[in-house]
């Protein structure tokens, strides 16, 4: 159920993110979820979540770093529309996927948007702040983190 209203990257989330000892999940939380996702109800970093999963990737590993917030800092989020290299590379691995994704379910929910984290990453790309490549690799390394076993 939708009750969140993303607003974007919030200012003192990029400053945060700059100091030594920035807790990245809570940073995370800001931007993927509540910046992001409509379906934040105030927790947030799901462990399903294959977009906050991949997001807090790219954080912890220096992907997504300061300056690609600044691109987004108070921007809401434009209305989502299906990236089918998102859908192949993020959805694909992700929990909510197998659970009855609203998003991508064979009958979607009218209205139904993709989590923060496919939302945040489409933002990312359209302002070509990533590439294809580097969300591939975050997606990739967020499944071994997960799944040890699923080295290659």
């Amino acid at each position: 159920m939708k009750g969140n209203r993303p607003g974007g990257v919030p200012r003192e989330v990029v400053s945060r993110l700059l100091e030594a000892d920035a807790n990245t999940r809570e940073e995370a939380v800001q931007v993927v979820c509540r910046g992001f996702c409509e379906y934040f109800k105030g927790d947030g970093g799901e462990p399903e979540c294959g977009g906050f999963n991949a997001v807090k990737n790219g954080i912890d590993s220096g992907c997504v770093d300061p300056s690609h917030l600044e691109q987004l800092v108070d921007r809401k989020p434009h209305r989502a529309r299906k990236s089918r290299f998102l859908v192949e590379n993020l959805c694909a691995g992700c929990g909510y996927l197998a659970e009855g994704c609203d998003y991508l379910s064979e009958l979607p929910t009218p209205g139904a948007t993709p989590c923060g984290g496919y939302r945040f990453l489409q933002a990312l790309l359209e302002c070509e702040a990533l590439t294809e490549e580097q969300i591939r690799d975050m997606v990739e390394n967020t499944e071994r983190r997960i799944n040890p076993s699923n080295k290659q």
